[in-house]
């Protein structure tokens, strides 16, 4: 019963998160190309466009976005036009700026991204920041280039994947990562931070982390 009853849930949200987005999306659209005035047929000429926009980048069965803003607009367009949420489609080996992909989306349950090769990634900043329903699994995410993962998880209240086998070796700001994830309980005594600069309220009201780690006291 309790897995229907998950099934249920997270079907409910993908279409709630689907419908509210899609709304704030057109009256966005809509008013920044009006002059502020809402114009409904300009907004159904903006959602026929997309399809055509990343055919070119779209090959092997795969999209091959290669940097930040066609990134953030695929993955917007993905979940919004096409309601995908497995989104294991985009080959994101190419980039190196994956700041802000999903932030700010307070509906967003879950999303399928655990095979996403993010191994050239140095700026994390704000990646999942403001999804508090966020959760997905990011174990086996490769993220030893990384530099930048100020607020990438920030505010995501659900979020309880296990990093502790991540490699941040180069990572030098980790202002605010986790603040505000209550539910992460993940042992991040072996991460190498031999780079960290800033690391400002990391694990702040992270109420169900159970070891602050030795290197972080030092900050």
């Amino acid at each position: 019963m309790k897995r229907n009853n998950k099934q249920l849930y997270e079907k409910i949200m993908r279409n709630v998160s689907k419908h509210v987005k899609r709304a704030l999306l057109e009256y966005e659209t809509t008013v920044t190309h009006n002059n502020g005035e809402f114009d409904e047929t300009s907004s159904d000429d903006y959602y026929e466009q997309p399809e055509v926009k990343y055919a070119d980048i779209f090959y092997d069965g795969k999209y091959h976005p290669t940097d930040n803003e066609t990134l953030c607009n695929l993955v917007r367009q993905l979940m919004l036009e096409e309601d995908i949420m497995d989104l294991n489609c985009i080959d994101v080996s190419g980039i190196t700026d994956f700041s802000y992909v999903f932030a700010d989306n307070s509906g967003l349950p879950w999303i399928d991204i655990d095979e996403w090769d993010v191994s050239n990634g140095t700026n994390f900043e704000g990646m999942f920041m403001d999804c508090p329903y966020f959760n997905a699994d990011l174990s086996a995410w490769d993220v030893s280039k990384g530099v930048n993962f100020a607020n990438m998880f920030f505010n995501c209240r659900s979020f309880d994947s296990d990093l502790r086998y991540w490699q941040p070796y180069y990572a030098e700001d980790t202002t605010r990562m986790f603040c505000d994830c209550e539910s992460i309980d993940c042992d991040f005594r072996q991460w190498n931070m031999r780079n960290l600069k800033e690391a400002d309220q990391m694990f702040e009201n992270c109420r169900s982390l159970r070891v602050i780690p030795q290197w972080y006291k030092l900050y």
